[in-house]
């Protein structure tokens, strides 16, 4: 809830998968400019739902959500195709500094 109150706040429209299981059957019903995935789901893991997702389609951005400060150290996030991690709590300034960075368009 308190991403999906972040992301509004900056007129982001978003969908909240409860699970890996649901955040790969989103990605493969929509199309969606990035996913920003949480690496600690109930049923599997965010690294494990990302590899299914970039599997089906490689050019899907996603950004991994996560407490661990140092999970951009973590290989496992290269090995999946995650492009960026955006640490909790989260705040704006970082959120934004991440769109920036991927998107400088928007």
């Amino acid at each position: 809830e308190v991403a999906k109150a972040l992301f509004g706040s900056i007129q982001l429209n978003v969908d909240i998968a409860d699970n890996g299981e649901s955040s790969v059957s989103f990605a493969h019903q929509y199309k969606y400019d990035v996913i920003f995935m949480d690496l600690h789901l109930p049923d599997f893991d965010g690294f494990e739902a990302s590899r299914r997702i970039i599997e089906s389609n490689p050019k899907q951005k996603i950004i991994a959500l996560t407490a661990d400060v140092f999970a951009k150290q973590n290989p496992r996030l290269i090995a999946v195709g995650i492009k960026d991690v955006l640490n909790k709590p989260l705040n704006i300034t970082d959120l934004l500094d991440i769109l920036n960075e991927h998107f400088p368009m928007i």
